[in-house]
């Protein structure tokens, strides 16, 4: 993996820290689809038995 220096992306695209990435809304809502896309089998996985208990604790422990 390449080292990257401040002011240089992994393609060895200039960019400054202090500006904040803009996409239009249609990028948004493409991005967002593929994503759902992608994601979705994880999300109708079922959940296993621990990781449920585990949920529950922290819901347990949240309402002490």
């Amino acid at each position: 993996m390449p080292v990257l220096d401040a002011g240089h992306d992994s393609l060895g695209s200039d960019f400054r820290a202090d500006t904040v990435p803009l996409l239009d809304a249609s990028t948004r809502e493409r991005l967002g689809q593929q994503l759902q896309a992608m994601y979705e089998p994880v999300f109708d996985r079922a959940i296993g038995p621990h990781l449920i208990e585990v949920l529950q604790q922290l819901d347990r422990d949240r309402k002490e």
